[in-house]
């Protein structure tokens, strides 16, 4: 048999394995059992071997039978071995200020990569096996060395996609990136004229149609789009833009709610509700087009070999986001708080595997116990954080409205402060959280009608896995912290200040089992462990608790609570 002699790449997973057609720049995933199957068409004697005839014949269908196939030897026991994607905004420039702009962009950033570290990116991701390259900006079209850098990625054979808002193309440019194949050229349209020329600067709608109309004549070799920003003003243009979309002979319109990042901060009314997206959804979800739509949350973007149970997106499971100048995310929208390194400090692989490490999430349990569970995950990370400033939250836009429930969050705050006796002397458990990097106590949120010393069980249960059916000290240490450090305004605009309540708990030894919350523990005095906790309410709890066993006082705890209680 006659192989093609184009490249592909085999790289085993956990799942079983994925293939990568340099060709067709697409790739293809296997289960354990067709993995075998490949393994010995690829790297053993299949001429000789009729049995595999049905299987080889799938693969000449999607020019995966070569003569030319790349082995890489990469496989991780859990997880991906490597991101499928790496979204990098190459550049924060920008020739626009977008009302809604999430990072910002505007001028450059002195800090920014150099062509030589880019280089080395890229070189990084085809060794891991990393073949898809989404670039953003800013805009991208403005960095000198942009055609440089792209043609170097696809010598790498890296799919490479980019969005821009399309202002700076002409035949030139459109005829360079027709050369180079890539794979998705996306333009940025926020509505029809009224409304994108309101959020992108006067004339600028009128200009972008005249760029799209030019990348469609020149450039042949790539999949058009158009990206859209779900937004207050074009909520309800929707079946206009896919009109203008069709109009324009795109390939492909992708719709993206806004998130209150960057300068949608400064430009709230752009923002849209809950009520707003479902009825969005609803009205799209059956639209029929001559073109692709993707529509948020019309399937969950995670693949199928995700596990059943994994709370949470795709982002930093199956996707990466490096910023300009080198910072590694999980997702850009997540915040500075969840990058995991710098691409010029650390290699592609280890940072992932951080990222990795740093979205095992536990949900909570509305969502994972919720029967449509598997076809959202919980929905957008990023929202919950927004929102709530809890990653595990109820995304805010659930379409079941969960997020709504009696179930919902309740208004307190719980601390829980293990402790253990060791030859007279007491030691403190402390966390390190992963989301936030600081030394903490065990904290969280009741739910739905729990009470406080319930949510304390639940927390503690949750955490560090110790039985629910422990004493629990309830101490008189009551703190009052900011509603929006914890879950926004959700009670309310005027619920701005909720109680956090303390309990100690003595385990029976120090040996426990934290969560995917925490990176780490220690078991340290009290006198330690105030040096490391961030929270002022952490270490008066903690005072307390250390006092009063000290001193055998445990027992005046109730009569101080009432002491207070008289004057609240």
């Amino acid at each position: 048999m006659k192989l093609l002699n184009h490249k592909i790449f085999f790289q085993e997973e956990y799942f079983g394995s994925r293939i990568y057609n340099t060709k067709n720049q697409e790739e293809y995933f296997f289960d354990k059992e067709s993995t075998v199957t490949i393994k010995k068409i690829f790297f053993g004697n299949y001429e000789n071997n009729p049995s595999l005839n049905e299987f080889k014949n799938n693969l000449i269908k999607k020019g995966l039978l070569t003569s030319d196939v790349i082995n890489i030897k990469n496989k991780k026991s859990a997880g991906l071995s490597t991101p499928l994607r790496v979204s990098l905004n190459i550049t924060k420039k920008c020739n626009l200020r977008c009302k809604h702009c999430f990072s910002n962009s505007g001028n450059v950033d002195s800090n920014e990569l150099t062509t030589k570290e880019l280089f080395n990116l890229i070189s990084q991701m085809r060794d891991a096996g990393t073949f898809f390259l989404a670039i953003g900006g800013g805009e991208p079209l403005l960095r000198d060395d942009l055609f440089r850098v792209i043609k170097y990625a696809r010598e790498n054979f890296i799919a490479v996609s980019i969005v821009t808002n399309g202002l700076l193309m002409n035949k030139e440019i459109a005829k360079k990136l027709d050369a180079l194949n890539l794979n998705t050229i996306t333009v940025s349209i926020d509505g029809l004229e009224k409304n994108h020329d309101y959020i992108r600067g006067e004339g600028n709608f009128r200009k972008a149609v005249e760029k799209i109309k030019l990348l469609r004549k020149y450039c042949r070799t790539s999949t058009l789009a158009m990206r859209v920003v779900i937004n207050s003003l074009n909520i309800n243009e929707y079946r206009e833009l896919i009109k203008l979309a069709e109009e324009l002979s795109l390939d492909l319109i992708r719709f993206t709610p806004i998130l209150l990042l960057g300068r949608a901060e400064d430009n709230q009314d752009l923002l849209i509700n809950q009520d707003q997206y479902i009825h969005f959804l609803k009205k799209t979800q059956n639209i029929k087009s001559k073109i692709k739509l993707e529509l948020p949350q019309k399937e969950n973007e995670r693949k199928w070999f995700a596990s059943p149970r994994e709370f949470g997106c795709h982002c930093g499971k199956e996707v990466c986001w490096i910023t300009q100048s080198g910072d590694f995310y999980p997702c850009i929208f997540f915040g500075d708080n969840f990058i995991t390194g710098n691409i010029r400090n650390e290699k592609f692989l280890d940072l992932w595997t951080k990222t990795k490490n740093k979205v095992r999430l536990r949900g909570n349990e509305i969502c994972n116990n919720c029967s449509e569970f598997k076809k959202c995950r919980g929905g957008c990370r990023a929202r919950a954080l927004s929102e709530y400033k809890d990653i595990n939250a109820i995304d805010p836009f659930c379409v079941l409205k969960k997020n709504k429930s009696k179930f919902m969050r309740a208004p307190y705050q719980v601390l829980i402060l293990p402790f253990v006796r060791e030859r007279k002397k007491y030691y403190y458990a402390i966390f390190k959280r992963k989301d936030l990097n600081i030394w903490q106590f065990i904290a969280g949120g009741g739910e739905g009608n729990e009470k406080p010393i319930e949510a304390a069980k639940r927390e503690t249960y949750e955490e560090i896995s110790i039985d629910k059916g422990l004493h629990y000290i309830r101490l008189a240490s009551i703190c009052a912290i900011p509603a929006a450090n914890i879950c926004g305004l959700k009670w309310g605009k005027e619920v701005i200040m909720i109680p956090e309540f303390a309990f100690g708990i003595e385990l029976p030894s120090k040996k426990i089992k934290i969560s995917s919350a925490h990176t780490q523990y220690l078991w340290l005095s009290c006198e330690d462990a105030i040096k490391k906790l961030k929270y002022d309410s952490n270490k008066s709890a903690l005072w307390e608790l250390d006092y009063r066993l000290k001193n055998k006082n445990l027992d005046g705890i109730e009569k101080n609570a009432q002491a207070i209680k008289k004057f609240l």
